[in-house]
């Protein structure tokens, strides 16, 4: 199973910041990309195109939450 690398950058606790939810997405597209291609799935990241570029919030948790999603579903 791939592991989701924690960054030291992490905002404090019910801090948020500006981040954008693709970049987000495709980091973890990447993380389980081959482990997804090994059992012959492909991943693909679509996000609305009416969401705002930016949103606020934990990016890390975002990226924890999807990464449990993604790593249930492979």
């Amino acid at each position: 199973r791939a592991q989701v690398q924690h960054h030291r950058s992490r905002p404090a606790p019910n801090q948020s910041i500006p981040f954008a939810l693709p970049e987000v997405c495709q980091t973890v597209a990447d993380i389980y990309a081959a482990p997804a291609r090994q059992k012959g799935l492909e991943l693909a990241v679509s996000v609305d195109a009416e969401l705002p570029s930016t949103l606020r919030g934990d990016p890390e948790q975002i990226k924890s939450v999807l990464s449990l999603l993604v790593d249930n579903a492979v």
